[in-house]
Order: structure tokens, then C-alpha cells, then sequence
């Protein structure tokens, strides 16, 4: 028997078809969007132009990060980056009456950034056996993503949300009055209600039929490359490397043995120093907002007042549009770090398991017949391939 896995094998069309059709149909109505003559937001907007810019084009990087057109995440940030800033510099054309801003590329390429850092996050980590159950969870995924009401339901959804925000402009309803809310922030909240609502309902029905999904590889096995059910069991033979009958890609059965969640208990032993790390980086952040005016007031008469005039300066000209931007960028490529950390420690508990991911108990005096063992005080399934033969 292998004592290893092989590598497990990129997805292949069958898989990405429905994210390369999205990706496009994606791209027309964001560059529509973009190129609309005179369109303009509301006061009722519950968020900036420039945070709607970075979050509107890191959703393009997803998209484009999953067709499989680009070979990684960060080269689809780039291509997109790109991409967006030929959109911004377009909008300048006669007739369309749109603004062409700095302010508005910068957005575009930090969503880029962002989305490709936590693409890169959340993407394979850790030896074989992690990298295959990641290509296994990523497989069940996009077979549910190939069908159709998945993205007719994300179209449905978003086009509530927009109703919302036009009934709002156009119908002017009545609304009552609440004390210490003006009708401005009133219409916000309902738009970010709607937004927040119809994303809640799209990601429970997306997460419910992923489930299952993982369920019936769990049952079947799956195969990684074209999303097909396999014939796999726990038996000894089940580490084996084989053959997708419909694709003649590789598989590996131990993918799908490894299909149950990671339990609180281990969650919580890989974040812990991740956490504590990124609490402290936040926390210095906010040490350093709280203490920069102050800090500069002290500079002056001394001869680092000129940096501190020159750093003030660059602080003062950041338009405020721009500011929240700026801050989730920052926090979300921190938040980004601290979970590609807690991955990779998560990650060698299925590379090398000496405690169960479920309880914490010690599974190096428990035997694996074949790689293939359970924990003697919780049942959880492991995969311990230095003990195959």
C-alpha cells in the first residue's frame, strides 16, 4: 500500500463551467454598472461608493480565481486589478457623465487584494492528506455550484436587495418615527437589512446543500477532478490511489474518510495562538490611531517635526469616502494571515494525527488497520498514512 497519497489532481471543466459562466455574466453587469450614464448613489446607500467599488471587484477576483483561467489567486487579483483600473480610466469617455478618480481605482484594486489574499487563505494547506480532503470539500462545492439554482437564487436575492434600495428612492414610503434615527439613517438600515437578509437566506441554502453533498461523498467518495461519484468503503484497501471511471483522473478514498467538520475542541487548540497574535496587532492598530494626534503634538519643536508634518499631510489628504476601505482592507488581509495560520495548524492534524481532531485524545497507541482508524473515546475517523503497508 502507498505510503503516501499522490497529488491530487486540479478540477477539470466539468466543474468550472458554471463559475467560468459566472465570472462573465458577472463581468457584463459590473462593467455595465461602471459605464451607466450619470448613476449616482442615494444618501440612503448604507455604504460608501468606494467601499461598493472594492467589495463589487473583489467579488470579480473570486469569480475569476475559480474558472481556472489563471493558475493563482494572486494572479487573478492581478488580472483584475488590472483590469479595474482600465474600467475607472473608461468611465472618462464622452457621454457618459462619470467621474474618473484615484480615489475610485484604489478601491478596485485593495477589493482585488483582498479577495486574493483570503483565496490564498482558505486555499490548500499542510501535507497530502490535508491538501486532498481541502480538494475534496472544494469538489462537493462546485458540483452543487453546477447546477443552476444556486446562481439564479444569488440573482434573485440581489435583485430584492436592489428593489429595496429603488423603492426607496422612488416611492419615498412612509416610515415611522423612532427617536435618535433621522429618516436618512432610517432607509440605510432597511437597505442593509434587505442586503443582510437575502445574504443570510442564499448562504443557508448554499451551506445545507453542501452538507449533503459532503455527506454523499462521504457514502460514495467523490472524485476530486469532475465532482463523480466513486465506490469507495473503509476497507483496507481504501488509501489505495485509483481511477475515476468517468474522467481517468486520479483519486484517493482517504479524501472522503476525513469528510467530517473539525470539532470545537480542535478549532480552538490551532486558533489560539493565531488569536492572540492577531488581538495584539489589533490592538497595537488601535493603540497607534488613539496616540497619532497626540504624537504628532509632541513633535512639534523637536526634529522630527517635519516627518511628523509630512505623515499628517499624507493622513489629512485620504479622501473620507475612502477611509473604510482602507480599514477593511487592512483588517481583512490581517484577518487573512490569521486564518492561511490556523489552516496550516489545522491542516497537521490530518497530516499527522497524534490527537484526535475531535476530543484531543492521544491516537498514537490506537492501531489503523490498513492507515484507517477510529478514536477509541469519540469514534472520530483518521487517516494515519506513515502506518501503511
Amino acid at each position: 500500500m502507498a505510503r503516501t497519497p499522490p497529488v491530487p489532481p486540479e478540477p477539470d471543466a466539468r466543474l468550472q463551467r458554471s463559475w467560468r459562466r459566472a465570472s462573465i455574466a458577472y463581468a457584463v453587469v459590473l462593467s455595465t454598472g461602471t459605464h451607466w450614464p450619470n448613476l449616482r448613489f442615494g444618501a440612503e446607500m448604507p455604504a460608501s461608493d468606494k467601499t461598493v467599488h472594492l467589495l463589487a471587484f473583489a467579488g470579480l477576483t473570486v469569480l475569476v480565481a475559480r474558472t481556472g483561467w489563471v493558475s493563482s489567486p494572486w494572479r487573478a487579483g492581478l488580472l483584475v486589478g488590472l483590469w479595474s483600473i482600465l474600467d475607472e480610466l473608461t468611465q472618462g469617455l464622452p457621454g457618459l457623465g462619470r467621474d474618473v478618480g484615484l480615489p475610485d481605482m484604489a478601491a478596485n484594486v485593495m477589493g482585488c487584494l483582498l479577495a486574493a489574499a483570503w483565496l490564498r487563505a482558505i486555499g490548500p494547506a499542510g501535507g497530502p492528506p490535508a491538501r486532498w480532503r481541502h480538494a475534496m470539500l472544494r469538489a462537493t462545492l462546485d458540483r452543487v455550484l453546477a447546477a443552476a439554482w444556486p446562481w439564479l437564487l444569488a440573482v434573485g436575492l440581489g435583485g430584492f436587495s436592489w428593489a429595496v434600495y429603488a423603492a426607496m428612492r422612488r416611492f419615498d414610503p412612509p416610515l415611522p418615527v423612532i427617536a435618535g434615527l433621522d429618516r436618512v439613517r432610517m432607509e440605510r438600515g432597511l437597505v442593509l437589512l434587505a442586503a443582510v437578509a437575502a445574504a443570510h437566506v442564499g448562504a443557508v441554502a448554499v451551506m445545507r446543500a453542501w452538507q449533503r453533498s459532503v455527506d454523499r461523498a462521504h457514502r460514495r467518495g467523490i472524485c476530486v477532478a469532475c465532482g463523480s461519484d466513486l465506490r469507495a468503503g473503509d476497507e483496507p484497501s481504501a488509501l489505495e490511489p485509483g481511477t475515476c471511471p468517468a474522467c481517468g483522473r486520479t483519486t484517493w478514498a482517504g479524501a472522503s474518510l476525513q469528510s467530517s467538520p473539525v470539532r470545537m475542541a480542535a478549532m480552538l487548540r490551532a486558533v489560539r495562538r493565531p488569536a492572540v497574535v492577531t488581538a495584539a496587532a489589533f490592538g497595537f492598530a488601535a493603540a497607534v490611531v488613539f496616540t497619532a494626534p497626540y504624537a504628532v503634538r509632541a513633535a512639534v519643536g523637536t526634529p522630527v517635526e517635519p516627518a511628523a508634518d509630512l505623515l499628517r499631510r499624507g493622513l489629512m489628504a485620504v479622501p473620507a469616502t475612502l477611509e473604510t476601505a482602507i480599514d477593511l482592507t487592512l483588517a481583512g488581509l490581517l484577518l487573512a494571515g490569521a486564518t492561511a495560520w490556523t489552516r496550516r495548524r489545522l491542516a497537521a492534524a490530518f497530516d499527522h494525527p497524534v490527537a484526535c481532531r475531535g476530543c484531543g485524545h492521544d491516537l498514537r497507541g490506537t492501531s489503523a488497520p490498513g492507515g484507517v482508524g477510529r478514536c477509541t473515546e469519540c469514534g472520530e475517523v483518521f487517516v494515519r498514512m506513515e502506518a501503511s503497508r
